[in-house]
């Protein structure tokens, strides 16, 4: 069940006065590091054009225990007035149980479409992490896709964040209102259950904004019960509708899996073709860095680590044709 914490009134009345106003979208991710150890990492998406400095959000670990986390590094610009900040912190839980971690951060900003009043209303991300040694390591699953999405005004649009869990568990997909104050699915927006592949069916106004929860659940096989739930996570997505020019290969999403993304070095690619291809990184100014000739290799790795802090695109070409186009975010 979704749950919503209530902020003291009086740290959300010091917020209202900062009204900040610069959320777009967000998730967050666990990681079995030992025993009851665990590695969250959460990643917000805000409106550069803010120019709010969000490098602290304060994380609730669903046993009593908060901590407050410090961005990987200063918020970083990824197209169209989008920047991405990413947040890692360690923590031992006491024991077995079912734990609600969450992050219910500053305003969201103003103007969107299925949240009356969107500027007053906070940003609620959620993960709920089921610690049980009967089913071993748990970790949640990598969203290997950007959680922001521009899409073209009267034409139907399809968004895939492509969930990856590294224990191999089941998926399934439903989409929420987001947390706030009567606020809805947008209209004509449907997800499959199965695949996760979000269409809005056509988007008929120049420059509406929404945004949607999406209801992640994780299902393993094998368990002395059969098939049982051990996890879920809700994460929330952002959509805007432009004109199909200016649009260039911003947040262009095939086949091919990047993983991990954002990643602080080492990126594998994953399901590349079959074909022999040649593999090229560009800058955010649109300049070749790098390039990789691959022989019919199904992955690659790369290796980031001595780049700048930063979003790259990453193009598989064959004849001269980009086949595959990719942003990786170097953190």
């Amino acid at each position: 069940m979704r749950q919503i914490w209530l902020i003291p009134l009086l740290v959300i009345a010091l917020i209202g006065q900062c009204k900040a106003q610069d959320l777009l979208a967000g998730t967050i991710k666990i990681e079995w590091l030992a025993n009851f150890t665990y590695e969250a990492s959460v990643d917000l998406y805000t409106r550069t054009s803010a120019n709010i400095d969000h490098q602290k959000i304060l994380l609730n670990w669903g046993d009593g225990l908060t901590d407050t986390l410090q961005s990987q590094s200063a918020g970083i610009p990824i197209a169209n007035d989008v920047s991405f900040y990413n947040y890692k912190e360690v923590h031992t839980y006491p024991g077995q149980g079912a734990y609600t971690i969450y992050v219910q951060d500053s305003f969201r900003i103003d103007s969107i479409l299925n949240i009356p009043n969107s500027a007053n209303e906070l940003l609620y991300l959620e993960n709920v992490l089921i610690i049980d040694v009967a089913n071993d390591t748990n970790n949640s699953p990598s969203l290997l896709g950007l959680l922001v999405d521009f899409v073209i005004v009267s034409q139907p649009a399809v968004l895939n964040i492509s969930a990856f869990d590294t224990n191999g568990d089941s998926l399934t997909y439903a989409l929420l209102p987001p947390s706030a104050t009567s606020s809805s699915i947008p209209t004509g927006m449907t997800v499959d259950p199965v695949t996760g592949d979000i269409t809005w069916d056509a988007p008929q106004d120049l420059g509406d904004i929404v945004v949607v929860g999406l209801l992640i659940e994780e299902w393993r096989k094998g368990t002395p019960n059969g098939t049982v739930k051990i996890g879920s996570s809700i994460t929330e997505l952002y959509f805007h509708v432009i004109y199909p020019t200016g649009v260039g290969e911003l947040l262009t999403e095939k086949e091919m899996i990047v993983y991990p993304n954002p990643t602080n070095g080492k990126t594998t690619l994953i399901d590349l073709p079959k074909e022999s291809v040649r593999i090229a990184l560009y800058n955010i100014l649109g300049e070749k860095i790098r390039e990789w000739e691959i022989g019919g290799a199904s992955d690659k790795s790369i290796d980031l680590l001595m780049l700048p802090v930063g979003i790259y695109t990453l193009r598989v070409v064959q004849n001269n044709d980009t086949l595959i186009s990719k942003r990786i975010i170097k953190i």
